[in-house]
């Protein structure tokens, strides 16, 4: 046996442990497994090594070596919840065929395996927690059945399964009519756009606990989709007793109430939203001015130019010291329909983001520069986002892949396809779109901020994106745009064929079962998406 293992095995595999690189993690596992197959070790040095194992396979990269290593030691691992966290480090490696057999051989009570079940559901490891879930209903089936079937409508939920989630919420209310279930059900009917039904389990829960700051944004939801739109934005106001909104607050000045206000008004972006939410919201800038002697508006560094350009008359600052100085009241913009008594989704007329001329003029340009070499005729420019931020949940629900757009670049000719995803070196195969007498234009690398994208956007014919940043860009400066959207209801594009929020935009849904690739096939053939190529 190696010397490092003369004094104690275990301690030998602890000082190969502490050397980095994956060929000392490949010889500790080596060493850890000599010393268990010696039978020198005592109880302890066993189930110690057995965890150093496990850890020492973690840091391999090898997913089979993983599995292999959980597979045969695991179980030797002393306690119950340093193996649940194993576990659940495995899952960041694993698909869940290739670790299922893990699962099957946990030596855990039924009380850890519900918190490991519910922390893979909380990492969205939505297939992992799904197969842990379906085992715990299996092997401890009287014990935390509620709550495990619970967890298993949310993972159906997230997995667009929307019957068998319902099923499972269902078996958990018939085990325990808990709030936590009841909400589940509600957000579960949102999704479906059964709004009125999604209010009447609201209605369940509240009686048993009242609505609190972390799920007025779903009863908000379902209140706007039923068109009760007053009620949506009054009730989505309880956010602000959230500690994070008090802690970011404004200290030494007012809080507005809607009075006309001779002084300085400050405009703040809510908290935990996206750049497409304060671009869509935008719209009340233009109302707030009027309520106000000067108006100045907090705002991300990557909005400053598109605001400046499109409200002149209006101060834009990018840092919260220089923001709030001189200022005599604050508001957060989502708050602004409420505060201005409208009560309504409309703001400024379409378009109320807009380009200066000089940095207007200078894509124009930029995009002639990229399109030199035209044919006689000037091909048609389509623009294409498909990716939103990956750190959102709601991701999961809408964003495509660039294969998803092929039958779009096969069905049509001679088209300059833009580019308009940020940080992507993806491109369609060029043999592909040369046959068709089509190219790839990318001009991002160039991309500062929404600015640049506005000008860029405003030299395209189209531009087919999925619900992102880039869609409310273009339906807020006054683009053509096709905006692809999931089936479920979802408190911007809500459920039908039109959004009050943008009255003019041109929404295609995929259904729940089907996929982006389907939507494109089926827009390539309305005469609809002709049309619109066609400005028409």
């Amino acid at each position: 046996m190696n010397d490092d293992f003369t004094h104690c095995a275990a301690q030998g595999l602890r000082l190969q442990c502490e050397h980095h690189g994956r060929q000392n993690w490949l010889e500790s596992i080596a060493l850890g497994r000599a010393a268990l197959e010696s039978g020198s070790l005592t109880a302890e040095e066993a189930r110690e090594s057995s965890a150093m194992l496990c850890e020492a396979s973690l840091n391999a990269g090898d997913s089979a070596l993983m599995v292999q290593c959980f597979a045969a030691h695991v179980r030797q691992v002393a306690d119950e919840e340093q193996i649940s966290r194993l576990v659940q480090r495995l899952c960041h490696y694993c698909t869940v065929d290739q670790v299922f057999p893990v699962f099957a051989t946990l030596p855990l009570s039924a009380f850890e395996w519900l918190q490991l079940t519910i922390r893979l559901h909380n990492e969205r490891r939505f297939a992992h927690a799904e197969a842990l879930g379906v085992l715990h209903l299996d092997r401890f089936p009287d014990l935390h059945g509620a709550d495990i079937a619970r967890i298993l409508g949310w993972v159906n939920m997230w997995l667009c399964r929307y019957p068998e989630s319902m099923a499972f919420f269902e078996r958990s209310l018939a085990l325990s009519m808990s709030v936590e279930t009841l909400l589940g059900t509600a957000y579960l009917l949102c999704q479906m756009g059964r709004y009125d039904d999604a209010l009447v389990r609201f209605a369940e829960s509240s009686r048993l606990k009242p609505i609190d700051v972390e799920h007025c944004r779903v009863v908000a939801n379902a209140l706007f989709g039923a068109g009760r739109v007053k009620e949506s934005m009054q009730t989505y106001e309880l956010r602000l007793t959230d500690p994070t909104f008090i802690e970011h607050a404004p200290k030494h000045l007012p809080q507005w109430t809607g009075e006309p206000l001779d002084g300085r008004l400050l405009v703040l972006f809510d908290i935990g939203w996206s750049f497409g939410d304060f671009l869509m919201y935008s719209r009340y800038i233009g109302l707030l001015r009027s309520r106000a002697k000067t108006l100045r508006v907090r705002t991300p560094p990557a909005m400053e130019r598109v605001l400046r350009a499109s409200f002149p008359d209006v101060e834009i600052e990018t840092n919260d010291a220089a923001a709030e100085r001189d200022c005599d009241a604050w508001l957060w913009v989502m708050s602004s329909p409420v505060l201005l008594g409208t009560y309504s989704t409309a703001g400024e007329a379409v378009p109320w983001l807009k380009t200066s001329e000089a940095h207007a003029q200078h894509w124009a340009n930029q995009v002639r520069h990229h399109v030199q070499h035209e044919k006689p005729q000037r091909r048609r420019r389509i623009g294409i986002c498909w990716r939103g931020n990956p750190n959102t949940l709601h991701d999961l629900l809408r964003s495509a892949r660039l294969d998803d757009f092929t039958p779009l670049f096969e069905g049509l000719h001679d088209v300059d396809w833009f580019n308009l995803q940020l940080g992507v070196s993806e491109r369609p195969p060029e043999d592909m779109l040369a046959s068709r007498g089509s190219r790839w234009m990318d001009p991002m690398p160039a991309v500062n901020d929404f600015a640049d994208t506005a000008a860029i956007v405003a030299q395209l014919d189209l531009v087919v994106t999925i619900d992102s940043a880039v869609a409310h860009l273009c339906l807020s400066s006054g683009a053509r745009v096709i905006v692809l959207v999931p089936v479920h209801g979802e408190w911007r594009w809500q459920t039908g064929d039109t959004t009050p929020w943008y009255p003019h935009a041109t929404l295609a849904r995929t259904p729940v079962q089907g996929t982006f690739r389907q939507t494109m096939q089926r827009l390539l053939e309305e005469q609809a998406f002709e049309d619109l190529i066609a400005g028409e």
